[in-house]
Formats: C-alpha cells, sequence, structure tokens
C-alpha cells in the first residue's frame, strides 16, 4: 500500500471523526453530515483499494483513472455549490423578511412613541 494512499485514508478518518463531534455539538445537521460521510467514506475507500474505481471506469467508458477522479470531483464540487448557492438565497430571503418585520417594529414603536408624547404635551398644557 502506498503511503499516499495511508495519507488519504487518514486524512478521510480525521473528517469522518470532526463530522461526527459536529453532529453531537448540534453544529451540524444529520443531513449534513450524511451528506459528508459518503464522500469521506468513498474517498477513504477509493484511497486503499483503488482497483474499485476500475469497475465504475468501465461504466462510464472511460479508460484513465484520473479523468474519472477530476471527472467526479467537479461534478461533487458543482453539487455543492449549489447547495450552498441555494442555501445563500434562502438565508437572504430570511433576512430581508426579518429587516422588513424589523423596520415596521420601529415604526410601530416610533408612531407610539410620538403619540404619547403628543398626548403628553396636551395633557401639561390643559
Amino acid at each position: 500500500m502506498k503511503t499516499m494512499s495511508i495519507v488519504i485514508a487518514a486524512i478521510s478518518l480525521a473528517v469522518l471523526v470532526r463530522n461526527t463531534y459536529y453532529v453531537r455539538s448540534g453544529r451540524m445537521s444529520f443531513r449534513q453530515a450524511l451528506i459528508w460521510f459518503v464522500i469521506w467514506v468513498s474517498v477513504g475507500y477509493g484511497a486503499l483499494n483503488p482497483s474499485v474505481l476500475d469497475r465504475f471506469l468501465s461504466l462510464v467508458a472511460m479508460e484513465d483513472r484520473m479523468v474519472f477522479l477530476f471527472v467526479v470531483s467537479n461534478l461533487v464540487l458543482f453539487v455543492l455549490t449549489y447547495y450552498l448557492y441555494v442555501g445563500q438565497k434562502r438565508s437572504e430571503r430570511t433576512i430581508a423578511r426579518l429587516v422588513q418585520e424589523l423596520s415596521l417594529v420601529r415604526y410601530d414603536l416610533e408612531s407610539q412613541r410620538k403619540r404619547e408624547v403628543a398626548a403628553s404635551g396636551t395633557d401639561e398644557s390643559g
């Protein structure tokens, strides 16, 4: 077994342990952890057993492992980028809604304060 395979498998294992810690501490959802679990188990298993890639090469009609890994990693990066984009848009909508609600609350408080000042001003003069 090559040294690089062992290093990649060790990194994969370390990330899996870290993700487990994040799930237990509530910093990562189970769904996110499951996605990362699949990715890192695949990376670790592929590093320890590179012949597994040969089966996938024949399925997608490719001959070179490096090209296959490049294509797969780009697809994974595309999916993760899309996932982050959707999450960012959801956060932007939530922030916009909260800002609108905060503006309405501030307007209501300011209107109420003005009415109270106006009411107390007429009471003192009367």
